[in-house]
Protein backbone atom coordinates (compact mmCIF):
# COMPACT_ATOMS: atom_id res chain seq x y z
CA UNK A 1 0.00 0.00 0.00
CA UNK A 2 2.86 2.37 0.76
CA UNK A 3 4.59 2.14 -2.47
CA UNK A 4 1.55 2.74 -4.65
CA UNK A 5 0.61 5.57 -2.25
CA UNK A 6 3.93 7.13 -2.35
CA UNK A 7 4.01 6.75 -6.23
CA UNK A 8 0.67 8.77 -6.35
CA UNK A 9 1.74 11.25 -4.09
CA UNK A 10 4.71 11.31 -6.31
CA UNK A 11 3.24 11.95 -9.37
CA UNK A 12 0.33 13.99 -8.57
CA UNK A 13 2.37 16.62 -6.39
CA UNK A 14 6.17 16.48 -6.82
CA UNK A 15 6.59 15.14 -3.38
CA UNK A 16 9.84 12.84 -3.21
CA UNK A 17 7.87 11.10 0.62
CA UNK A 18 4.60 11.09 1.90
CA UNK A 19 3.69 14.29 4.59
CA UNK A 20 4.35 13.14 8.24
CA UNK A 21 1.22 13.25 9.20
CA UNK A 22 -0.31 10.82 6.48
CA UNK A 23 2.96 9.02 6.36
CA UNK A 24 1.83 8.24 9.98
CA UNK A 25 -1.33 6.97 9.37
CA UNK A 26 -0.17 4.82 6.45
CA UNK A 27 1.53 3.26 9.15
CA UNK A 28 -1.31 2.27 11.40
CA UNK A 29 -3.11 1.13 8.78
CA UNK A 30 -0.40 -1.12 7.59
CA UNK A 31 -0.38 -2.92 10.91
CA UNK A 32 -4.28 -3.70 10.48
CA UNK A 33 -4.62 -7.55 11.71
CA UNK A 34 -6.80 -7.61 8.58
CA UNK A 35 -3.82 -7.05 6.19
CA UNK A 36 -6.43 -8.56 3.08
CA UNK A 37 -9.54 -6.36 3.11
CA UNK A 38 -7.26 -2.70 4.55
CA UNK A 39 -6.86 -1.52 0.80
CA UNK A 40 -10.35 -2.13 -0.37
CA UNK A 41 -12.75 -1.46 2.82
CA UNK A 42 -12.97 2.52 3.45
CA UNK A 43 -15.95 4.30 2.68
CA UNK A 44 -14.05 7.26 1.35
CA UNK A 45 -13.32 6.19 -1.98
CA UNK A 46 -15.08 4.39 -4.67
CA UNK A 47 -12.40 1.98 -4.62
CA UNK A 48 -12.47 1.24 -0.75
CA UNK A 49 -8.88 2.40 -0.83
CA UNK A 50 -8.24 4.35 2.58
CA UNK A 51 -6.35 7.38 1.62
CA UNK A 52 -8.13 10.30 -1.16
CA UNK A 53 -5.72 12.72 -2.62
CA UNK A 54 -7.51 15.87 -3.71
CA UNK A 55 -5.44 18.11 -6.83
CA UNK A 56 -6.09 21.78 -7.74
CA UNK A 57 -5.91 25.11 -6.09
CA UNK A 58 -2.68 26.06 -4.26
CA UNK A 59 -1.42 23.56 -1.89
CA UNK A 60 -1.76 19.48 -1.96
CA UNK A 61 -4.24 18.00 -0.12
CA UNK A 62 -4.84 14.52 1.47
CA UNK A 63 -7.61 12.39 3.79
CA UNK A 64 -7.21 8.85 5.57
CA UNK A 65 -8.76 6.59 7.48
CA UNK A 66 -7.85 7.00 11.66
CA UNK A 67 -7.16 3.37 11.54
CA UNK A 68 -7.64 0.01 10.10
CA UNK A 69 -10.77 -2.05 9.26
CA UNK A 70 -10.58 -3.86 12.41
CA UNK A 71 -11.35 -0.57 14.86
CA UNK A 72 -14.81 0.05 15.23
CA UNK A 73 -16.56 3.04 13.53
CA UNK A 74 -17.66 4.32 16.85
CA UNK A 75 -13.79 4.87 18.52
CA UNK A 76 -12.57 6.94 15.55
CA UNK A 77 -13.75 10.32 16.64
CA UNK A 78 -11.69 9.86 19.94
CA UNK A 79 -8.60 8.72 17.71
CA UNK A 80 -8.97 11.44 15.11
CA UNK A 81 -9.08 14.16 17.69
CA UNK A 82 -6.16 12.57 19.74
CA UNK A 83 -4.12 12.69 16.77
CA UNK A 84 -4.80 16.41 16.09
CA UNK A 85 -4.07 17.20 19.70
CA UNK A 86 -0.60 15.54 19.51
CA UNK A 87 -0.17 17.91 16.20
CA UNK A 88 -0.91 21.19 18.41
CA UNK A 89 -3.82 21.61 16.24
CA UNK A 90 -6.45 20.58 18.79
CA UNK A 91 -10.44 21.25 18.47
CA UNK A 92 -12.00 23.14 20.91
CA UNK A 93 -13.55 20.98 23.44
CA UNK A 94 -16.61 21.94 23.78
CA UNK A 95 -16.91 21.06 19.78
CA UNK A 96 -15.38 17.56 20.42
CA UNK A 97 -18.04 16.79 23.07
CA UNK A 98 -20.84 17.97 21.40
CA UNK A 99 -19.66 15.59 17.98
CA UNK A 100 -19.81 13.02 21.13
CA UNK A 101 -22.97 13.09 21.49
CA UNK A 102 -23.97 13.29 18.70
CA UNK A 103 -22.46 10.04 17.39
CA UNK A 104 -23.09 8.23 21.08
CA UNK A 105 -25.42 5.21 20.21
CA UNK A 106 -25.97 6.30 16.25
CA UNK A 107 -25.74 3.75 13.70
CA UNK A 108 -21.99 5.02 11.94
CA UNK A 109 -20.98 4.23 8.76
CA UNK A 110 -17.80 5.77 9.26
CA UNK A 111 -17.43 7.29 12.62
CA UNK A 112 -14.31 9.93 11.65
CA UNK A 113 -11.71 10.34 9.31
CA UNK A 114 -8.50 12.89 8.82
CA UNK A 115 -7.23 15.43 6.59
CA UNK A 116 -4.30 17.68 5.80
CA UNK A 117 -3.54 20.94 3.81
CA UNK A 118 0.49 20.97 2.63
CA UNK A 119 1.25 24.30 1.19
CA UNK A 120 4.71 24.53 -0.65
CA UNK A 121 5.53 27.76 1.18
CA UNK A 122 5.45 25.96 4.13
CA UNK A 123 7.04 22.70 3.46
CA UNK A 124 6.95 20.21 6.24
CA UNK A 125 3.90 21.92 7.76
CA UNK A 126 0.68 20.38 7.82
CA UNK A 127 -2.57 21.90 8.45
CA UNK A 128 -4.91 19.26 9.96
CA UNK A 129 -8.44 18.87 9.42
CA UNK A 130 -10.77 16.81 11.31
CA UNK A 131 -13.80 14.67 9.45
CA UNK A 132 -16.74 13.52 11.54
CA UNK A 133 -20.24 11.94 11.04
CA UNK A 134 -23.28 13.68 12.31
CA UNK A 135 -26.51 13.35 12.46
CA UNK A 136 -28.72 14.22 8.83
CA UNK A 137 -30.87 16.41 10.28
CA UNK A 138 -30.83 20.74 10.43
CA UNK A 139 -29.33 22.37 12.24
CA UNK A 140 -27.01 19.85 12.74
CA UNK A 141 -27.44 19.54 17.01
CA UNK A 142 -24.65 21.14 19.05
CA UNK A 143 -22.95 22.72 16.36
CA UNK A 144 -21.39 26.00 16.10
CA UNK A 145 -23.91 27.53 13.31
CA UNK A 146 -26.47 30.31 14.17
CA UNK A 147 -29.46 29.75 14.95
CA UNK A 148 -30.67 32.15 11.91
CA UNK A 149 -28.93 30.27 8.87
CA UNK A 150 -30.93 29.41 6.01
CA UNK A 151 -31.26 25.34 6.43
CA UNK A 152 -34.81 25.17 5.63
CA UNK A 153 -34.13 27.15 1.68
CA UNK A 154 -31.94 23.93 1.21
CA UNK A 155 -34.33 21.56 -1.11
CA UNK A 156 -36.07 19.11 0.43
CA UNK A 157 -34.44 16.19 1.36
CA UNK A 158 -30.97 17.06 1.70
CA UNK A 159 -29.58 15.48 4.98
CA UNK A 160 -26.56 16.69 6.90
CA UNK A 161 -23.56 13.94 6.82
CA UNK A 162 -20.33 15.33 8.07
CA UNK A 163 -18.52 18.46 9.92
CA UNK A 164 -15.13 19.37 9.25
CA UNK A 165 -13.04 20.91 11.86
CA UNK A 166 -9.86 23.01 10.99
CA UNK A 167 -8.28 24.26 14.14
CA UNK A 168 -5.60 26.69 12.63
CA UNK A 169 -8.23 28.17 10.96
CA UNK A 170 -10.97 28.58 13.07
CA UNK A 171 -13.15 26.97 10.30
CA UNK A 172 -16.09 24.42 10.74
CA UNK A 173 -17.66 23.40 7.55
CA UNK A 174 -21.22 21.28 7.22
CA UNK A 175 -21.07 18.72 4.61
CA UNK A 176 -24.40 18.22 2.85
CA UNK A 177 -26.17 15.37 0.81
CA UNK A 178 -28.93 16.48 -1.59
CA UNK A 179 -31.55 15.11 -3.26
CA UNK A 180 -31.44 15.11 -7.46
CA UNK A 181 -32.48 17.96 -7.73
CA UNK A 182 -32.12 21.14 -10.79
CA UNK A 183 -29.11 23.17 -10.21
CA UNK A 184 -31.62 26.53 -9.82
CA UNK A 185 -33.41 24.85 -7.20
CA UNK A 186 -30.53 25.61 -4.86
CA UNK A 187 -30.82 29.81 -5.61
CA UNK A 188 -33.24 30.31 -2.66
CA UNK A 189 -29.96 29.11 -0.52
CA UNK A 190 -27.34 30.92 -2.41
CA UNK A 191 -29.00 33.96 -2.21
CA UNK A 192 -29.51 33.97 1.11
CA UNK A 193 -26.15 33.10 2.10
CA UNK A 194 -24.65 35.94 -0.26
CA UNK A 195 -24.17 33.51 -3.30
CA UNK A 196 -26.50 34.37 -5.24
CA UNK A 197 -24.63 34.77 -8.55
CA UNK A 198 -22.20 31.93 -8.05
CA UNK A 199 -23.90 30.01 -10.92
CA UNK A 200 -22.84 31.88 -13.46
CA UNK A 201 -19.30 30.71 -13.37
CA UNK A 202 -20.46 26.94 -13.11
CA UNK A 203 -22.76 27.19 -16.36
CA UNK A 204 -19.25 29.06 -17.73
CA UNK A 205 -16.72 26.31 -16.50
CA UNK A 206 -18.41 23.18 -16.94
CA UNK A 207 -19.25 20.90 -20.34
CA UNK A 208 -22.69 21.48 -21.06
CA UNK A 209 -23.21 24.16 -18.09
CA UNK A 210 -25.79 23.64 -15.14
CA UNK A 211 -26.77 20.94 -17.79
CA UNK A 212 -24.17 19.11 -16.85
CA UNK A 213 -25.40 18.83 -13.24
CA UNK A 214 -29.12 18.38 -13.65
CA UNK A 215 -30.60 15.39 -11.81
CA UNK A 216 -27.40 14.15 -10.74
CA UNK A 217 -26.36 13.48 -7.15
CA UNK A 218 -24.43 16.20 -5.53
CA UNK A 219 -23.36 17.23 -2.59
CA UNK A 220 -22.69 20.59 -0.98
CA UNK A 221 -20.28 21.91 1.74
CA UNK A 222 -21.09 25.57 3.67
CA UNK A 223 -17.87 26.44 5.76
CA UNK A 224 -17.91 29.35 8.01
CA UNK A 225 -14.90 30.30 9.43
CA UNK A 226 -13.94 32.90 12.77
CA UNK A 227 -14.76 35.87 10.82
CA UNK A 228 -18.33 34.41 10.19
CA UNK A 229 -18.09 34.67 6.17
CA UNK A 230 -19.47 31.70 4.66
CA UNK A 231 -18.28 29.99 1.69
CA UNK A 232 -19.77 26.85 -0.47
CA UNK A 233 -18.75 23.99 -2.81
CA UNK A 234 -20.40 21.78 -4.41
CA UNK A 235 -19.12 18.24 -4.91
CA UNK A 236 -20.18 15.39 -7.45
CA UNK A 237 -18.42 11.87 -8.56
CA UNK A 238 -16.44 11.96 -11.32
CA UNK A 239 -18.37 8.90 -12.56
CA UNK A 240 -21.28 10.95 -12.18
CA UNK A 241 -20.62 14.03 -13.54
CA UNK A 242 -18.97 12.98 -16.63
CA UNK A 243 -19.82 9.05 -17.02
CA UNK A 244 -18.75 8.74 -20.81
CA UNK A 245 -16.84 11.57 -21.25
CA UNK A 246 -13.37 11.18 -19.28
CA UNK A 247 -11.89 13.54 -21.46
CA UNK A 248 -14.03 16.27 -20.36
CA UNK A 249 -12.18 15.40 -16.86
CA UNK A 250 -9.11 14.99 -18.66
CA UNK A 251 -9.74 19.22 -19.60
CA UNK A 252 -10.56 19.79 -15.75
CA UNK A 253 -7.84 18.55 -14.51
CA UNK A 254 -4.79 19.69 -17.12
CA UNK A 255 -6.51 23.23 -16.20
CA UNK A 256 -5.69 23.03 -12.55
CA UNK A 257 -2.26 22.08 -13.06
CA UNK A 258 -0.65 25.28 -13.97
CA UNK A 259 -2.02 26.15 -10.12
CA UNK A 260 0.20 23.52 -8.43
CA UNK A 261 3.53 24.30 -7.40
CA UNK A 262 5.06 20.97 -8.37
CA UNK A 263 2.49 20.59 -11.11
CA UNK A 264 1.83 17.61 -13.34
CA UNK A 265 2.58 17.10 -16.69
CA UNK A 266 -0.42 16.85 -18.95
CA UNK A 267 0.85 13.18 -20.06
CA UNK A 268 0.75 12.33 -16.53
CA UNK A 269 -2.84 13.31 -15.78
CA UNK A 270 -4.37 12.10 -19.08
CA UNK A 271 -2.53 8.51 -17.91
CA UNK A 272 -4.34 8.96 -14.35
CA UNK A 273 -7.73 9.81 -16.53
CA UNK A 274 -7.76 6.84 -18.81
CA UNK A 275 -6.98 4.41 -15.56
CA UNK A 276 -10.18 6.47 -13.92
CA UNK A 277 -12.24 5.89 -17.06
CA UNK A 278 -11.57 1.68 -16.82
CA UNK A 279 -9.72 -0.63 -14.72
CA UNK A 280 -5.99 1.30 -14.42
CA UNK A 281 -4.10 2.21 -11.79
CA UNK A 282 -5.63 5.44 -10.35
CA UNK A 283 -9.47 6.46 -10.13
CA UNK A 284 -11.09 9.91 -9.90
CA UNK A 285 -13.40 10.27 -6.88
CA UNK A 286 -14.87 13.35 -5.85
CA UNK A 287 -15.09 16.52 -8.34
CA UNK A 288 -15.27 20.14 -6.22
CA UNK A 289 -16.80 22.83 -7.41
CA UNK A 290 -16.06 25.80 -5.43
CA UNK A 291 -18.58 28.65 -5.37
CA UNK A 292 -17.69 32.25 -5.52
CA UNK A 293 -20.12 34.73 -4.62
CA UNK A 294 -19.76 36.92 -7.37
CA UNK A 295 -19.87 34.03 -10.15
CA UNK A 296 -16.36 35.16 -11.62
CA UNK A 297 -14.90 32.18 -11.11
CA UNK A 298 -14.61 28.45 -10.91
CA UNK A 299 -12.64 26.69 -8.45
CA UNK A 300 -11.94 23.43 -9.12
CA UNK A 301 -10.26 20.05 -7.46
CA UNK A 302 -10.47 16.40 -8.04
CA UNK A 303 -9.65 13.55 -5.80
CA UNK A 304 -8.02 10.64 -6.86
CA UNK A 305 -7.00 7.48 -5.21
CA UNK A 306 -5.19 3.93 -6.16
CA UNK A 307 -7.60 1.59 -8.49
CA UNK A 308 -8.05 -1.24 -6.87
CA UNK A 309 -9.46 -4.87 -7.97
CA UNK A 310 -13.40 -6.07 -7.49
CA UNK A 311 -14.07 -7.63 -4.40
CA UNK A 312 -14.73 -11.23 -4.06
CA UNK A 313 -16.31 -13.11 -1.44
CA UNK A 314 -17.02 -12.25 1.76
CA UNK A 315 -15.34 -9.51 4.38
CA UNK A 316 -13.76 -10.06 7.74
CA UNK A 317 -15.69 -7.10 8.39
CA UNK A 318 -19.13 -8.16 8.92
CA UNK A 319 -21.24 -6.35 11.20
CA UNK A 320 -18.81 -3.13 11.47
CA UNK A 321 -19.68 0.00 9.40
CA UNK A 322 -19.22 -0.57 5.68
CA UNK A 323 -18.58 -4.16 5.93
CA UNK A 324 -22.06 -4.86 7.75
CA UNK A 325 -23.56 -6.28 4.55
CA UNK A 326 -21.30 -8.90 3.17
CA UNK A 327 -21.57 -7.34 -0.41
CA UNK A 328 -21.52 -3.81 0.68
CA UNK A 329 -19.98 -1.57 -1.96
CA UNK A 330 -17.62 1.42 -0.85
CA UNK A 331 -18.77 4.83 -2.08
CA UNK A 332 -17.28 8.03 -2.05
CA UNK A 333 -17.62 10.80 0.73
CA UNK A 334 -20.61 12.60 0.06
CA UNK A 335 -22.65 9.11 -0.82
CA UNK A 336 -22.24 8.17 3.24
Amino acid sequence: MRRTLERLVREAAGLRALPPPLDAAVTRLEESTWPEAVTRWSRLTPSGFPVELTIGGDAFRWTAEVAPPEVADSARLDLAVAILVAHGQAPDPALAGALRHAQAGAGLRFGAWIGGRESPARAGSSRLKLYAEIPPEFPPPGLPVPSSFPWGLLPYGARARMLGVEPARGRTEVYVRLPEVDPLDLLPFLHATGHGAALGAVERGLADGLGRLRGRRLGMSVARGSDGATELALFASARTLFPAGPAMLSALLNGMVNGMVNGMVSGTVNGMVSGAAGTGAWRAGLVTLGLDPEGRSLRTSVGISPGTPARTGKSPRIGVGAYSCPDARPRGAMDV
